[in-house]
């Protein structure tokens, strides 16, 4: 079996981010960039056919948070505040200008998280199907049992 630090990925590269090696796969030009933040359990290249898209007009960026993915492993589950801390430095070494964040589920509550505590850095926002936080003040009783234990709260703590 090889080791899994051998395996290249298919597309893009690596950059150093806050002493952690992040996989980003950038294409195109122009602006915004396009940054698409990945849900729970898939990776940058899950959405490879709409950055390619988006590349055909601006900047877009692929990227696999620390501890998913091609990048670097680390300590799950993390924080909202250690994943936008994260984004912001990437985003400050490959983007210029405002960006326009692509969140799907749990990388939708990174997205708003990132935009409130980042307004000036962000053109737009859209989301696709995205977590929220407060999900289960909106639950019933027996949805918020079966979820005990998720850590979906405690990653904006």
């Amino acid at each position: 079996m090889r080791s899994t630090s051998a395996v290249v990925p298919p597309a893009g590269g690596y950059r150093q981010v806050g002493g952690v090696r992040l996989w980003l796969d950038q294409r195109g030009s122009g602006a915004p960039t396009v940054v698409f933040l990945p849900g729970a359990g898939l990776t940058g290249l899950d959405y490879l056919p709409l950055h390619e898209s988006a590349a055909a007009t601006w900047s877009s960026l692929l990227y696999d948070r620390a501890g998913t993915g091609w990048s670097a492993p680390v300590r799950l589950p993390r924080t909202a505040l250690a994943v936008t801390d994260e984004l912001h430095a990437l985003i400050s070494a490959t983007a210029q200008g405002p960006v326009v964040l692509v969140g799907h589920s749990l990388g939708g509550l990174y997205a708003r998280h990132y935009a409130t505590r980042f307004p000036a850095a962000v053109q737009g926002l859209v989301l696709l199907d995205p977590a929220h936080e407060d999900y289960d003040a909106y639950m019933p009783d027996e949805l918020t049992a079966a979820r005990a234990g998720s850590h979906l709260l405690s990653l904006l703590n």
